[in-house]
């Protein structure tokens, strides 16, 4: 194949053997495959529209198996590898290490009928994470929930005639998902909300007054940081995590959700237009000391 056929091609010698990441869960192991699929394409100077008729797939695949956003098959993974000329032994078989995590069952499977496969991703990821930086502007993010405030927030999100079992199940996944911050080595935690997210009473005065207490309760542990925005910043609307790994693995990345779906953003550049914003989202934000005076005033109104 000429250089003519394919685009520029570069030798694939000067990368570094491939050692696959210590990751236990497919979702991570996904997002690895992909970000370096992506690394050998660019590398090799070619876009997806260059390399998907030479490997018999479609633009949109090539751009999904990059992007982690699904399980892949082995064929499609040794198409791409053939094409770029990967033959280094230890190459291949740190692909065949992440294939096969790719393949196990997470404990979130079992929720899989309630859970679209855009937020089982994050859950897969946030277990990965050595930081989580959180902004929620209209409730208390869902790793903090308390289970009758998780139960208030599922029933109002979901259409009407949704059975007690697919509440029932939408909140356990939440409960189970906050494992994550109890275990050894969990990942530290700056959850900034907007004020308004203690006037909000989902589920009522008692449930709410539950809800701040255990807030009060995680603000004075180590390694979570809980601040609010004051009314008056009116920063924005758009709820945002930024996710941060560990050196060596995946890239750090960004998640927009919305009601019906999510955006995940690892280009370089928009991971730091983002962290800008969290960082301008942290410097309006009450200190820990007013935050923790503004849940204790919140918590009295629901007491009263």
């Amino acid at each position: 194949m000429s250089a003519a056929e394919s685009g520029p091609r570069s030798a694939i010698t000067n990368v570094t053997a491939f050692q696959a990441p210590s990751v236990s869960n497919p979702v991570a192991a996904l997002t690895v495959l992909g970000a370096y699929l992506r690394h050998l394409r660019t590398q090799q100077g070619l876009t997806i529209k260059q390399v998907a008729p030479k490997v018999h797939a479609s633009i949109s695949k090539i751009s999904r198996i990059e992007g982690g956003e699904h399980s892949v098959k082995d064929c499609d993974v040794f198409a791409l590898l053939s094409f770029y000329e990967v033959t280094d032994p230890e190459h291949l078989e740190g692909i065949r290490d992440l294939l096969e995590v790719s393949r196990r069952d997470p404990w979130w499977q079992a929720f899989s009928d309630v859970t679209p496969g855009w937020f089982r991703r994050l859950i897969g990821l946030e277990a990965c994470a050595r930081c989580i930086r959180t902004y929620e502007w209209a409730y208390v993010p869902g790793l903090l929930q308390t289970e009758a405030y998780a139960r208030a927030i599922v029933e109002r999100g979901l259409p009407p005639g949704a059975t007690a079992h697919e509440v029932g199940q939408r909140v356990l996944l939440r409960l189970t998902r906050q494992l994550l911050l109890k275990r050894a080595g969990s990942p530290d935690v700056l959850a900034l909300m907007d004020e308004s997210v203690l006037r909000r009473p989902y589920g009522g005065p008692a449930v709410m007054c539950e809800q701040l207490e255990y807030l009060r309760d995680l603000a004075r542990r180590d390694g979570i940081n809980l601040r609010f925005i004051p009314y008056d910043a009116c920063m924005t609307s758009v709820s945002l995590t930024y996710l941060a790994f560990p050196p060596g693995g995946l890239q750090d990345l960004i998640y927009l959700e919305a009601s019906d779906h999510a955006r995940y953003l690892n280009k370089p550049e928009e991971v730091e237009s983002y962290k800008s914003q969290i960082v301008r989202l942290q410097q309006a934000a009450a200190s820990r000391g007013k935050s923790l005076e503004l849940l204790d005033a919140a918590i009295a109104r629901y007491r009263a």
